[in-house]
């Protein structure tokens, strides 16, 4: 039959226990009161100018594409697209492994 444990053993194992847990609680509710005033908007309400919008058609002949955006939207293409096949591959090589 075992022995049983030590009482001073038992109470000093509790409050190490409950001290953490404290901690831990009082950490959890200072990131609640505290975390919102630490995230603040890098623009003020004022700076920001709002307008209704108007319906109607939009005249485009104004804008240039440039040789620049042309290379970054083929680059944009080019990562979703390897991030596609690259996808797939993985979830092929898995069924496979699973399949095994």
């Amino acid at each position: 039959m075992d022995r049983e444990i030590d009482l001073a053993f038992r109470r000093k194992l509790f409050a190490k226990r409950t001290v953490i847990s404290l901690l831990l609680v009082s950490a959890i509710a200072a990131l609640l009161i505290f975390g919102p005033a630490w995230i603040k908007p890098s623009l003020s309400r004022n700076r920001i100018r709002t307008a209704k919008v108007e319906s109607g058609s939009i005249e485009a002949s104004s804008l240039i594409k440039t040789g620049l955006e042309s290379q970054a939207h083929q680059f944009s293409d080019y990562a979703r697209n390897f991030y596609f096949v690259s996808r797939c591959v993985w979830r092929d090589r898995v069924r496979g492994l699973l399949r095994g």
